[in-house]
Formats: structure tokens, C-alpha cells, sequence
């Protein structure tokens, strides 16, 4: 049975309301194959209208196997499954599948569901596979050209490691149980870096593997390669160049780079862009209120505001938000931003409307910012980013149906992490894609079960689950939409049975019966105890359990026990007749 990906996006999930024009289309290697052959089943993400992210659900056919999965997640029995969180692009995925039964056509089925989508759509393509009747065998003589396998005849996969060429040099070609049924060409791809297997791996260089050869332009960064002599296996990243065999970001690429905040001054980018990059800032003859000092000078026409910068974050290879603020906490739209390192300037920027500028430092060590805007006095602050622990997920681990999960992450610095996703399934297999907002994502537990959530945000990607359980439930909800009394607490089937309801009446009334008798018994408060436990215990059973079966073996269990009380009392009375007599005579 293909069960269906809800991939069905909460309120929460930042959807937007046009329709995605992207799609997945299905082709196969072969249309046609014999039982035990394997098939290549290509599934191809096309981006045609800009999305970033988006899941795909294949569904496979009952009975094959999963010969090679490709990167596909196989944790769900006959599904794979494809996830993509950001930055999609056309993508093509590929699997391999054993086929099994033999005269019959296959479907294959899968859907899919990316940005922008209200409702999951069926994979496009080809979908049908035919597997043909082979001819029938009982040893190899009676095959031609094949082996017999299974009283079938199939072609032999390999006998020697050159049938298992793939004409890849990346891969082992070996072949595994050669000449067998079991035979089989892993095509193993090569990580180690080993001599003579003429090929270099893309973590091997010629110090580690003599395939590697050791010349400017393999796109493995040999000993000795820099940025000055071997640009094309050393490309430094934007916004730096290649100073002195390494990458450097120069001082400054225009004047404003140079800005000190200071109105009584010019600024000024020397041999801007360049290795000999450097900032001049020269005093205006006769220019009154000059401050050539950064963080203490005024811009033209200063009032008094002085702008301050609110920094969120401190850890490396992590988002830095610098929120440039004025005197009254408002965003300071338009202000200068310049961040330096031992003097030198790394970033720059000019604060959007939401006065909030984003930063991310590949290197530790102290940072200075810089804050400026005309008619304002600069600002200065330094922050130390350091390696941090991961973050930390906050999320109950038990949870009750009719509650929300709220889960958030807090970055090793302590603070909130606003901007991550998360991939869900539910218990029935279900999944959804949602997106944080402001920092939360919230998810109603509808359900019981197993939740499994994996939470992805820039550096970082793990998995949680969590187990949701119906709440303690003594006294049943009083609803005036709820189902009624006799369906409720005596089970559907008693509905749809009456005879069910006349075995129920029946049999409370044969215990109220022998509670009548057994209430001979002392204490009083005895058999009262008796008299509501006994009468009401199946009802509670079944009204918990849902399962009729169970009442009644609980009945039998009562109606024993009351039966061996009653007898008990009956022997005990006889012997104190007995007793009464002997006294008498």
C-alpha cells in the first residue's frame, strides 16, 4: 500500500502564494526486465521557478529490493526519500532496484512537494515497468549464454573483476562471488589514497598517493601551491585578493571604507582594492568640532545622537547581527558599518531599514565596529569571537495529544537562533517541511506516537524525536458533539451488533447478582468496595481499551472470583453449623 506524504505546510511555514512551476519527472535505465535483474531509476528535480527547498517521497513496488539507494533515505520500509532545505537547484537522483515476480507489469508512484506548493503532486515520467516470464531451468546447460538461478535463466552479472569495468576510475571495479548467482559488481567509490590504482582522490595530493600529479591546475592543492603561483587550485573569496601568497582583504576599495567619522576630516582610499590598500583621513584647514578619532568624532551638523550597535552573537563560522541603533532605539538607516582586525579592514556594510546588518567571521580573534552617519556622533564597539559548542535543541521529550511542541535553539553563545528548519514526520509517515519564525516553530500533537524531527540551520544539522501520549482521563468528557453514550463506552461494534448490548446487560446483571449474595461478607465497607469495583470495571476496561474481547475476559475473571468468594463462604458457614452442632449435643 503507498502510504501518502503529508507533505502539508503549518501556518507557521513561510509559504507563498503563487504555485510552483518546478517539477520531478521519473526515467528508467530499462522498461523491460527479467526476474533478479536490476533497474536504474533516475528521478530528476527541475527549478524552473526559483525555490530553495523541497521534499520528495518515492514510493517503491512491493517486493523489490533496494540494490543501491544512491543518497536517497531508505529508513521507511519501501520508500525513499529526499530532502532538500536550501539553495535547491536542479538536481537529478538516481537509485538502483532487484526486481522480483515475473508476467506482471510494475507501477512505480511517488510525490513531491517544493516551496511555494499548497498540496503534494504526483512524480511525471515514466511510471511502468515490465518484468518478463524467464525461461525455466533446472542447471546451467540449459540456458543459453545465461546461468540457472532459481529454476530461471538470468545473465550472469560477472565472472572476472574486468566484467565489473564501469570506465570510472574513481570506483573499485571488483567483482564479488564470481560466476555465480549471487554475483554482483559493487563499483566501490575509491576515498583512501592508495598508489598505483590510478586515480587521485579528492583529499589525496602527490605527498600521499603517486597517482596524484603534482602540477598547477588538478584541483588538488599540492605542496608548495599558493594563491600567487597556482591561482586555478587557490581561489581566494569574495572581497579578498591575493597578497604575499595568501589571501587578504585589502584595507579599503573606496573612500567611504575610509569614513572616520569625523566631519573635520577627508577621507581618502590609497591604492584602493589593491595589497597596498590604505585609508588617509587629512584635517580641513579651519574646520571647527574635529575628532579624528573613530567612536568619539561628530558627523556634519551632529545634534547630540549618538549611534550604538546592539552585536547578537560571538561565535565562529556562526551569523553576527550588528543592529545599528540612534539615540532613541530607532534603526539608523543608512549608517556606515566598518569592521576591522588588528587594524585592518574585513567588512563592510550599509545598515538596511531594519537596521540590521549580518555578519560571518571564518577566523577568531577581536573585532572592532565601526558606526557612523552624517549628523550623528559615531560609535564603537569590540566583540571576541571564539570556536562555540553547538547549539543547544529545547524541546519536551513527552508530550500529550491536545498540546503544542514548541521547539527553539539556543546557539553555544546562549543566544536564540532565529532562522533554521525543520523536517517532521509524524507517526503515520506523514511529513512536512516548516520554516522558524522568529526564532520558534510550534507544532500541535494531534496524534500518539513516535515524532521525528531533523532541525537544520548554517553549520549545523541533527535529529530528535519525541513521544506524544493521550492525557490521563478519569471521568470521560462531557460533549455535546461527542459520540453517543452506548457507542462510546460499549464500543462501534456494539452499535452495529445489539446482541453485543444484550450479553452486557446479561452479564452485569449475573455479577450484581452474586454481589447481592457476597454481600453476607464483613466489613460493611467491604462490600461496598465490591459492589462498584466489580460492576464497575468491564465498563472502565472497555471504555479505555476500545476492545470488547478484553471486557468480557474480565467478566469471566469477576464472575471466578465472586463464584470461589460465595463457596469459600458457604464451606465456612457448614463448618460453624457443624461446629454449633457438636457444642449442642
Amino acid at each position: 500500500m503507498n502510504k501518502k506524504i503529508g507533505l502539508t505546510f503549518v501556518a507557521i511555514l513561510l509559504l507563498t502564494a503563487c504555485v510552483s512551476a518546478s517539477t520531478v519527472s521519473r526515467s528508467f535505465s530499462s522498461t523491460e526486465i527479467e526476474p533478479g535483474q536490476s533497474i536504474t531509476v533516475t528521478l530528476t528535480a527541475d527549478i524552473t521557478g526559483g525555490e530553495t527547498y523541497y521534499a520528495i517521497d518515492e514510493t517503491l513496488p512491493s517486493g523489490w529490493t533496494i540494490s543501491n539507494p544512491g543518497t536517497g533515505n531508505n529508513d521507511e520500509a519501501g520508500h525513499l526519500k529526499w530532502v532538500m532545505i536550501e539553495s535547491a537547484v536542479d538536481t537529478a537522483y538516481t537509485y538502483t532496484l532487484t526486481a522480483s515476480g515475473s508476467g506482471e507489469t510494475t507501477s512505480f508512484s511517488g510525490l513531491y512537494m517544493f516551496e511555494g506548493m499548497k498540496s503534494e503532486a504526483s512524480v511525471s515520467g515514466q511510471s511502468q515497468v515490465i518484468v518478463s516470464e524467464p525461461a525455466e531451468c533446472t542447471q546451467d546447460s540449459d540456458c543459453t549464454g545465461q546461468i540457472c538461478c532459481g529454476q530461471s535463466c538470468v545473465d550472469l552479472v560477472c565472472s572476472i573483476d574486468i566484467d565489473c569495468d564501469d570506465s570510472d576510475s574513481s570506483t573499485t571495479d571488483n567483482c564479488s562471488n564470481p560466476g555465480t548467482c549471487s554475483a554482483a559488481c559493487p563499483n566501490t567509490k575509491i576515498t583512501e589514497c592508495i598508489n598505483d590504482d590510478n586515480y587521485c582522490p579528492p583529499d589525496c595530493n602527490s605527498e600521499t598517493d603517486n597517482d596524484c600529479i603534482e602540477s598547477c591546475g588538478n584541483e588538488v592543492v599540492d605542496a608548495g601551491e599558493t594563491c600567487s603561483n597556482c591561482p586555478e587550485d587557490i581561489t581566494c573569496k569574495t572581497g579578498t585578493i591575493c597578497c604575499s601568497d595568501e589571501c587578504f582583504t585589502p584595507c579599503c576599495y573606496s573612500d567611504s571604507n575610509c569614513y572616520d567619522g569625523d566631519a573635520c576630516t577627508t577621507d581618502y582610499c590609497n591604492n584602493r582594492g589593491t595589497c597596498t590598500a590604505s585609508c588617509s583621513n587629512s584635517t580641513i584647514v579651519g574646520c571647527r568640532n574635529s575628532a579624528p578619532n573613530p567612536g568619539t568624532g561628530t558627523s556634519s551638523g551632529a545634534t547630540g545622537n549618538r549611534l550604538t550597535a546592539s552585536i547578537e552573537g560571538s561565535c565562529l563560522n556562526q551569523p553576527i547581527t550588528a543592529t545599528i541603533l540612534n539615540q532613541e532605539g530607532n534603526p539608523a538607516t543608512g549608517s556606515f558599518v566598518r569592521v576591522t582586525k588588528n587594524g585592518i579592514t574585513v567588512e563592510t556594510r550599509t545598515t538596511p531599514e531594519t537596521g540590521k546588518n549580518s555578519f560571518t567571521f571564518e577566523t577568531e580573534g577581536e573585532y572592532t565596529f565601526y558606526t557612523t552617519k552624517s549628523g550623528y556622533y559615531a560609535g564603537t564597539q569590540k566583540i571576541h569571537i571564539t570556536q562555540c559548542q553547538p547549539p543547544t535543541i529545547n524541546f519536551k521529550q513527552k508530550i500529550e495529544t491536545g498540546q503544542n511542541q514548541t521547539i527553539t535553539l539556543t546557539a553555544g553563545d546562549g543566544n536564540t537562533i532565529t532562522d533554521f528548519n525543520l523536517y517532521l514526520t509524524y507517526p503515520n509517515n506523514t511529513t512536512a517541511l516548516l520554516k522558524a519564525q522568529e526564532g520558534t516553530i510550534i507544532l500541535p500533537t494531534e496524534e500518539t506516537g513516535t515524532y521525528t524531527a531533523t532541525l537544520q540551520t548554517t553549520g549545523y544539522q541533527t535529529t530528535i524525536s519525541y513521544q506524544a501520549t493521550n492525557p490521563l482521563q478519569i471521568i470521560p468528557n462531557i460533549n455535546p458533539d461527542a459520540k453517543p453514550t452506548v457507542e462510546t463506552v460499549f464500543g462501534e461494534e456494539t452499535v452495529e451488533q445489539p446482541n453485543y448490548l444484550i450479553i452486557w446487560i446479561l452479564a452485569i446483571a449475573i455479577i450484581s447478582g452474586l454481589i447481592i449474595e457476597v454481600t453476607k461478607l464483613k466489613p460493611g465497607w467491604f462490600r461496598v468496595f465490591m459492589a462498584v469495583t466489580y460492576t464497575a470495571l468491564p465498563l472502565a476496561v472497555n471504555y479505555y481499551s476500545k476492545n470488547t474481547l478484553i471486557a468480557f475476559i474480565t467478566i469471566i475473571i469477576q464472575t471466578l472470583i465472586l463464584t470461589a468468594l460465595y463457596f469459600n463462604q458457604w464451606r465456612i458457614k457448614k463448618a460453624l453449623q457443624a461446629i454449633s452442632k457438636l457444642e449442642n449435643n
